[in-house]
């Protein structure tokens, strides 16, 4: 039989396991019940999250305009855009020149105000109307003058061609005919020799191409902020640059015509500094150029993406240009031989900035120095509006040339450097709303840019140095704001 130390062992060891067993169910009881609840927390925030984001869309899609050209019928746009503003430049000019013609025929009808009255009075006489015998003489006599004047004129003339015949030795109709076959083989000579010398003056004017490198680059240049800012020094040191900021070679053609669009508010002091340096630049490189500058008006948050759109749009209208070049105003180049000109592919121009170091912070930007075709630009449907703040539109373009297979060309670091000006912080787009964007670039690309821009423009100015425009981009929507306190 068992002996009482073994029960009293195996009961204290049931004792245990028991404990054991109620400590473990009462564990997992307690496991399942929080388990529960952070289900049900966890689902709770999924939802919550979920409905945030749904706002965010409807937000966007608020934000975003409901009627808009596609892309191939927004080129079609572009195209009338461009020939009505032609034909209004044309009927400008025909009326300015209508009105000056106009004052001439005021001025002369002026002048014979006199006799047009002394006309009036004469054809005013009826038939029945006697005229007095006094009167009829008067306009007889006048007639009778004029008459025997005209008259007297052809008979001096015929004698003058007599004497001239006589003092020549014209005797005969034989010899004047020989005289005047004479005189006209010498014309015929005299033409011939005449083209001839044309042509050859013609081939001795026939201007070439200019070279893709000019010899005259100078290479590294020494830029500096401490600048006098006196415009009218800068405007004569470019005297040869026409009003609007336009210039071009005349020893030769340049290969591109460029468009500059300068986006701009609040940077006078930057904008005079970036001008002394970048216009010798651009006039030693031989292209044939115009400089848009596009403030936007007001104090309101700024969109760099709606104005740089903008100025591809003004420039549509008031120039024809195969490469457009997006430029801060606050990069100065320090290097002649980085070509302000457009490639086979979209070209980051500013890759080595001081501020970093003279180093790319990644692979996809393309802010700061920007130059694109303007086919590739109308095929990525210009630049994002949504971007309300400062950054994030240029990584938007990025996405876009990613998007429509298009690369990314660069000048060596040693080339592509610029020198940023110091200047204040500014105002930021949200990081978040910045990620959303930049996550649905390709579902939106085609309905967010030039075929879904809105604007006014408020004055445009030529100016010695560039074409200012002032232009009204409006104001963030309601749906924007709405998203930035979402994010918050």
């Amino acid at each position: 039989m068992f002996k009482k130390k073994d029960v009293i062992r195996t009961l204290f060891l049931l004792l245990v396991i028991l404990v054991i067993l109620v400590t473990l169910s009462q564990i997992l009881v307690v496991h399942r019940r929080n388990h529960r609840k952070s289900k049900a927390r966890d689902s709770k925030r999924i939802q919550t999250a979920q409905a945030m984001v749904m706002r965010f869309e409807r937000n966007i899609e608020a934000m975003m305009k409901k009627n808009y050209f596609s892309t191939d019928k927004h080129q079609d746009y572009l195209l009338a855009l461009k020939y009505s503003e032609i034909i209004r430049q044309q009927l400008a000019e025909l009326s300015t020149v209508n009105n000056g013609i106009r004052n001439k025929i005021n001025v002369i009808e002026n002048s014979f105000a006199p006799f047009r009255e002394r006309k009036l009075r004469f054809h005013d006489m009826s038939e029945g109307d006697t005229m007095s015998t006094q009167t009829k003489k008067h306009y007889d006599l006048h007639f009778v003058d004029v008459n025997s004047n005209i008259l007297e004129k052809e008979t001096n003339d015929l004698s003058k061609a007599e004497d001239k015949a006589s003092n020549h030795g014209v005797v005969n109709d034989n010899d004047l005919k020989e005289k005047l076959l004479d005189d006209k083989s010498v014309r015929e000579n005299k033409l011939t020799n005449r083209d001839q010398s044309f042509s050859d003056s013609r081939q001795s004017f026939i201007v070439p191409y200019c070279q893709e490198t000019p010899d005259g680059l100078e290479g590294n240049l020494r830029v500096s902020e401490k600048f006098a800012q006196n415009e009218n020094v800068i405007e004569e040191s470019l005297t040869d640059i026409q009003p609007g900021g336009i210039w071009k070679p005349r020893s030769c053609v340049a290969r591109q015509r460029i468009a500059l669009v300068l986006p701009y508010r609040n940077r006078e002091k930057h904008l005079k500094l970036l001008l002394h340096y970048l216009l010798p630049v651009l006039k030693r490189q031989l292209l044939d150029f115009r400089i848009f500058v596009v403030e936007q008006y007001g104090n309101g948050t700024f969109n760099k993406g709606r104005l740089m759109n903008v100025g591809f749009m003004e420039a549509w209208k008031l120039c024809n240009f195969d490469c457009v070049i997006f430029h801060d105003v606050d990069l100065l180049p320090e290097n002649d031989r980085n070509m302000y000109t457009c490639g086979n592919h979209p070209r980051h121009m500013s890759i080595a900035v001081d501020k970093f170091r003279y180093k790319l912070p990644y692979l996809t930007l393309v802010g700061g120095v920007f130059s694109i075709k303007r086919e590739q630009f109308q095929q990525v449907n210009g630049y994002s509006n949504l971007y309300w703040g400062w950054g994030a539109e240029d990584d938007d373009m990025a996405f876009r040339l990613k998007t429509v297979k298009l690369g990314i060309e660069r000048p060596p670091a040693t080339i592509g450097r610029y020198k940023m000006i110091k200047h204040d912080n500014r105002e930021t787009i949200p990081v978040k709303m910045r990620a959303y964007l930049l996550k649905t670039v390709r579902k939106r690309y085609h309905r967010d840019g030039l075929n879904t821009l809105d604007y006014k423009v408020i004055k445009v100015t030529n100016t010695q140095l560039y074409t200012h425009i002032l232009v009204d981009v409006g104001e963030p929507p309601m749906e924007a704001e709405d998203i930035n306190d979402m994010l918050t």
